[in-house]
């Protein structure tokens, strides 16, 4: 307990005490269950063939909002201290539309019991299109607005490092190595950043949680995000462990921005999950996000 209350203070002065920036990315709440999504580091936690894909509908109410959906598919292999992994990330904003396939690559440097090391890197390529004919111009021609479609593909590649032990996982990666040194446009994707350190509390066989700092960096823009999740058990017996039976979790981002969550461990391999989040930069309001999301495994 005395952890949990040093860590919410923490992520408090964290977030007072630094400035607040707008969104850097398409932005899913549920990425604190798939690191995966910003760094193939993260496959290697475990050695289920796991499935986890979600979709995520932004701004609700306002025509052209952001839509993300992504899947990946992952396994640990422990003979080879090796992870291996497929995704797809899509998203639909305004007259934009992106596919970015991958396949991934991780490296358990050490298996000790107390803790890991591990390596990844993804590459795959990074497609944009933006169908000019859908811009609505104030005046009928607008010599400023390209009304034809383009489309560029190219080459993509994200790297990470992620420590883990019983209680700290720390992770740091960048997505996009491709657009290193490039401005961000309508049709290239910037390279981004990621820092994260997660506190996590397992010993209660009843209530478990963690606790997470975030921080997403594009060019000169950073924000940062804090947020806690507590996971209910089930005691089962003395045969087996405390039965997973459903997480809440909150998160509060720097650029003004609220989200709540709820899963459910259906099964042992199965859970499912819903979040909500408000913006609260002005203009967005009345306008809520959705996002749900599956998590499958296979033995």
């Amino acid at each position: 307990m005395r952890n949990l209350i040093y860590f919410l203070v923490l992520i408090i002065g964290w977030m007072v005490g630094t400035e607040v920036r707008a969104q850097a990315d398409a932005r899913l709440v549920t990425r604190w269950y798939n690191r995966g999504s910003f760094n193939p580091a993260a496959i290697t936690q475990s050695e289920f063939l796991n499935l986890f894909t979600d979709f995520r509908q932004q701004w609700t109410g306002i025509e052209g909002a952001p839509q993300v959906f992504s899947v990946q598919a992952s396994k640990y292999i422990d003979r080879l201290n090796a992870g291996f992994g497929i995704s797809l990330a899509a998203d639909k904003t305004g007259a934009t539309q992106a596919f970015n396939p991958m396949l991934s690559y991780a490296y358990r440097i050490t298996n000790n019991r107390d803790w890991h090391l591990s390596l990844g890197l993804s590459a795959g390529v990074f497609s944009r299109s933006v169908n000019g004919s859908l811009f609505e111009a104030a005046t009928t021609i607008d010599p400023a607005i390209g009304y034809d479609v383009r489309k560029v593909i190219r080459p993509d590649a994200n790297a990470g490092i992620e420590f883990q032990n019983p209680h700290f996982i720390i992770s740091f990666s960048s997505t996009h190595l491709f657009s290193l040194f490039n401005s961000d446009s309508l049709l290239i994707n910037t390279n981004h950043r990621f820092g994260s350190i997660i506190y996590q509390n397992a010993d209660n066989p009843l209530v478990s949680y963690f606790v997470g700092m975030q921080a997403i960096n594009r060019g000169n823009l950073t924000i940062y995000e804090g947020s806690i999740c507590l996971r209910f058990k089930h005691r089962n017996g003395l045969l087996s462990g405390p039965k997973e039976l459903f997480d809440l979790g909150l998160a509060f981002g720097s650029g003004t921005q609220l989200s709540l969550w709820v899963s459910v461990k259906v099964t042992p391999l199965l859970r499912i999950g819903y979040a909500y989040n408000q913006s609260f930069i002005v203009g967005y309001y009345p306008n809520g996000s959705h996002e749900v999301m599956l998590e499958l495994g296979f033995l």
